[in-house]
């Protein structure tokens, strides 16, 4: 069970920190344009995380083909692909996305408090992807949430990887009054963002951009 909590707290401060919360709708605006950018490309493999009674295992994927989408709000596909039956996939996520998924990450940081900035003041983020698959086990239709995450020995969560899109370029930096960084330098379009917790106590954590998914990261359920 100490596994299992320790995934669904990072999982947790996820959502926290790309703002899928109400604070995401109370800082969008509908009237906003759409944001145009470059498609950004996910190559991955996906693993399948399983309990039993020898415990926690991250094992190949073995439910043959099914598909991987990009979803917004919960129901809205935003990009899908064909997961091979040996896990791979290719997913493009899209350029364009419309105005009213973005929020102003200046409201972001005083709803934050500390000495969170964004610059330019009137940079906006689109921060609330969640990735889900679908297959089929046992001859019925299955569904299940995935992220990208590396793992410590015990498979408790060591980092945790999404990605944000910006209507521009800019900066989202400092500390809010809750203990959580945010080191976030990025250009207009997709971004990554990698997070892990600094206090299992509090649920503080540091956040920062990174340019590339670094080699030990694995997509799970």
């Amino acid at each position: 069970m100490k596994k299992l909590l320790n995934l669904s707290v990072a999982l947790i401060l996820i959502s926290i920190v790309i703002f899928q919360s109400g604070c995401l709708e109370k800082f969008s605006n509908d009237k906003y344009p759409d944001v145009v950018a470059d498609t950004y490309t996910i190559n991955g493999t996906l693993k399948y995380k399983q309990t039993d009674f020898d415990g926690t295992s991250l094992v190949d994927w073995s439910f043959g083909e099914a598909t991987v989408s990009a979803v917004v709000n919960g129901n809205n596909v935003i990009a899908s692909t064909l997961i091979e039956a040996d896990g791979t996939f290719a997913l493009v996520l899209p350029g364009t996305l419309p105005g009213a998924y973005f929020s102003s990450l200046s409201a972001i940081a005083a709803q934050q408090g500390g000495t969170i900035k964004a610059t330019p003041d009137s940079v906006r983020l689109f921060g609330s992807t969640q990735f889900k698959v679908d297959y089929t086990s046992l001859d019925k239709p299955r569904s299940l949430y995935i992220s990208l995450a590396s793992h410590n020995a015990d498979l408790t969560v060591n980092r945790t990887y999404f990605f944000n899109f910006y209507d521009r370029d800019g900066t989202f930096i400092g500390k809010g009054t809750a203990g959580n960084v945010f080191n976030w330098t990025f250009t207009k379009g997709w971004g990554l963002v990698e997070s892990y917790i600094t206090n299992a106590t509090t649920k503080t954590f540091n956040s920062k951009s990174i340019t590339t998914i670094p080699s030990g990261a694995e997509w799970s359920n």
